[in-house]
């Protein structure tokens, strides 16, 4: 094609043919061929960012989500992946050693992972809207080329191959679309418990036993037009309730002491809103099969995929971080749980003081999934959705932060020992003063 001036004669676009962008560039300057194409793709995007990856030849990104609104089927794909724990969903995304053994994992690990799962089921429509906007931005491109041509400005009656152009702006532009999923969100159960085997559920037992020996529950009847009520008596022979010393700290112990109390005290002597709500949840669990500390949030997936890190790699994850409940007036969120025998429910414990999770007490995670069905990485377990006051506890408030890097705060000297120092150090400086004088000490 011929070098044309867009200041020469029109006579010389006579003919013209344009089927390639360099063609536009050409006839027109690179900045205002610039503009033009990032006009007719359109304000998908930041129009500084595609003006500038068009003028150095780069991809040109669109911004797929708010056009075709996937989040929410992304947000249960990403609960579905990361509540299977075998990382079986990962295979060839991630190295199998790394796989098999849980060693070695990094958050970028399972954040690639999972960003190529997702891309791969969103797939379909992905590709389907891709090829519809390269037609379309290419033939709004080409249309606008026409426009410009034929106003008289630089020419008559030229012609442009629109098809020809497409294939040359996606080859060279690429149309690749820029798909972000740092801002999604699932529902998240979290099962806390800091031993294996569970001994949430030895706590309980001990306490209903107590409960039954010297607590007796009776019902005392109320004035006219009043319900009864039923309260707890202590027995003739009642005994203070004493942890059995074979029975080790639990998952209860850290929520307790996370406000400022002990089992034995929530037992014995329940004083505070969290005190005896607690105990309440306690004295309903009838179950004495292994239990643990059901939370249940919308968390962020960036939040997520650290806490599945800790989880997968017990004891290793150092710098994982903490999700904090917090205390306030909100749908139940947190409770005892048997996902054994799918009892649990009890909900009714609130809150003083915020409660700080370690993601390493976390045993097991269940999530939300397609279709509203809740998975766990161990399907034998019953969920929370199973089990009655689990229904629809997505209400409460829980944060996560992540763990910061310690630095060593400086240790302040001393001031006797700064007047030590002082004093020698001056009478260092007198003595040599003295000898540098010829004076004899």
């Amino acid at each position: 094609m011929a070098d044309i001036n867009p200041n020469d004669s029109a006579t010389l676009t006579d003919g013209l043919e344009i089927d390639s962008y360099d063609d536009v560039v050409n006839l027109l300057g690179a900045g205002e061929a610039a503009a033009m194409l990032a006009d007719a793709v359109g304000n998908r995007f930041n129009r500084q960012d595609i003006m500038k990856a068009i003028l150095n030849g780069g991809d040109i990104h669109l911004d797929y989500w708010p056009e075709y609104g996937e989040y929410d089927y992304a947000a249960r794909i990403c609960g579905e992946l990361l509540a299977d724990t075998s990382l079986a969903w990962a295979d060839g995304l991630i190295d199998p050693d790394k796989i098999k053994t849980h060693k070695g994992l990094t958050a970028g690990d399972l954040s690639h992972a999972v960003t190529c799962v997702l891309t791969d089921r969103l797939n379909d429509g992905l590709d389907e809207a891709r090829l519809a906007d390269c037609k379309n931005i290419a033939d709004e491109f080409a249309r606008a080329i026409e426009s410009r041509l034929g106003s008289g400005h630089l020419g008559r009656a030229l012609y442009v191959d629109g098809d020809c152009l497409r294939d040359d702006l996606t080859d060279k532009f690429g149309f690749s679309y820029d798909i972000d999923f740092s801002g999604l969100t699932f529902k998240t159960s979290l099962i806390l418990s800091v031993n294996d085997l569970y001994y949430e559920g030895d706590v309980i037992d001990a306490a209903r036993d107590w409960q039954e020996d010297y607590l007796p529950c009776v019902c005392h009847r109320g004035g006219q037009g009043e319900d009864d009520r039923w309260e707890y008596e202590p027995a003739e022979d009642y005994r203070p309730f004493t942890r059995p010393a074979d029975i080790p700290k639990s998952i209860f112990d850290k929520l307790c002491a996370s406000q400022g109390t002990t089992v034995e005290k929530v037992v014995n002597d329940p004083v505070t809103p969290f005190e005896r709500s607690f105990r309440e949840d306690i004295f309903n669990m009838p179950q004495n099969r292994p239990v643990g500390l059901a939370v249940l949030a919308t968390l962020p997936l960036d939040a997520f995929l650290d806490a599945s890190l800790s989880m997968i790699c017990r004891g290793e994850g150092e710098n994982a971080g903490t999700f904090t409940v917090k205390p306030g007036t909100y749908e139940p969120i947190f409770g005892i749980y048997d996902p054994v025998g799918g009892c649990g429910g009890t909900m009714g414990t609130v809150l003083d003081r915020d409660f700080e999770i370690d993601p390493h007490d976390i045993a097991y995670t269940m999530m939300e999934p397609v279709r509203g069905e809740w998975k766990s990485d161990r399907i034998d377990l019953y969920t929370p959705q199973d089990c009655f006051g689990f229904s629809d506890p997505f209400g409460g408030r829980i944060e996560y932060s992540e763990k910061k890097p310690e630095i060593a705060a400086a240790v302040k000297p001393d001031p006797v020992e700064l007047g030590h120092r002082a004093s020698v150090a001056a009478s260092s400086t007198a003595g040599g003063r003295a000898r540098g004088a010829g004076i004899r000490q």
